[in-house]
């Protein structure tokens, strides 16, 4: 967008450093920060200098998280809602109520494009909205899933059959023998590895990127099933995908600030991230 300032092409890594430090960047006014911030990093992003995008994330006031669902959010609506963003249509939406609005566009695209204007004008709180999208799946002759509740079972399943078939995934030698668990509880992870060194879980987990959480308070739920497993199984394995790869190193993190004795715990925990083209979804 031409309301975008541009950064000149530079031949070293050096210059182009030098260039961001000295080159204030511009962002457009008629739009609220988190959107304005967002479209302006997806550009960055789309542009193929790498560098310089890493450099603008690191520079910003917000966390790595945040900064990465303001831009999913600017591109949802640059895909399915560009008018909406064009210099003068007054956009006001805030982040919050747009993460439930895109709930709502996934679950019906036409009950979306109704309420849209009302969204985009700041005049509908997030409350109401989950109540239309409450309302919506109540009405329908069919189960409507939420679309991170049908990505989870997708990811879920499709890593388990993949493990099944590639054990060594998970790093736990030659004499593992890995079992789906059939205990129907709350409490129990989605596989088992039956080893030498004793029974370890592997859960699979994918935490929602898009939900209106800090990233401090995702690796706190993970920590907490971590500690939960860890009373029953010698060691944890945590399976999340790639984009949840932040909460992962949070998550270690905090372990390590929390735990008691966090060199007897930590060599028991460990996660794997898988792309999602290594498990088709």
């Amino acid at each position: 967008m031409s309301c975008f300032s541009k950064l000149p092409k530079w031949g070293t890594k050096h210059t182009l450093f030098k260039a961001l430090l000295t080159v204030s960047v511009v962002y457009r006014s008629d739009l609220p920060r988190w959107l304005a911030v967002g479209l302006y990093l997806l550009a960055l992003q789309s542009s193929g200098n790498a560098a310089a995008w890493e450099e603008a994330m690191r520079t910003q006031a917000d966390s790595a998280q945040t900064l990465k669902r303001f831009m999913r959010v600017a591109g949802f609506l640059e895909r399915h809602y560009p008018d909406s963003i064009a210099p003068g249509k007054d956009f006001r939406a805030g982040s919050a109520v747009m993460l439930e609005f895109i709930q709502l566009h996934e679950a019906s695209a036409e009950a979306a494009h109704q309420a849209a204007a009302g969204v985009f004008s700041g005049e509908t709180s997030v409350r109401e909205l989950r109540r239309l999208l409450a309302t919506l799946r109540e009405s329908s002759p069919v189960p409507v899933a939420s679309h991170h509740a049908q990505r989870y079972a997708d990811f879920s399943q499709q890593a388990i059959v993949l493990l099944l078939k590639r054990p060594e995934l998970l790093s736990l030698g030659n004499d593992v023998v890995l079992k789906v668990t059939q205990v129907r509880s709350t409490l129990m992870p989605k596989l088992v590895a039956q080893t030498p060194e004793g029974e370890v879980a592997i859960d699979i987990r994918a935490p929602d990127v898009n939900a209106a959480r800090t990233t401090a308070a995702a690796a706190a739920a993970l920590a907490s099933r971590i500690a939960v497993l860890r009373l029953r199984f010698s060691k944890v394995i945590m399976v999340l995908p790639l984009k949840s790869a932040d909460y992962a190193e949070q998550t270690l993190k905090l372990l390590q600030e929390w735990a008691r004795e966090p060199a007897e715990l930590l060599p028991h925990v460990s996660f794997v991230v898988m792309k999602s083209e290594d498990v088709g979804v």
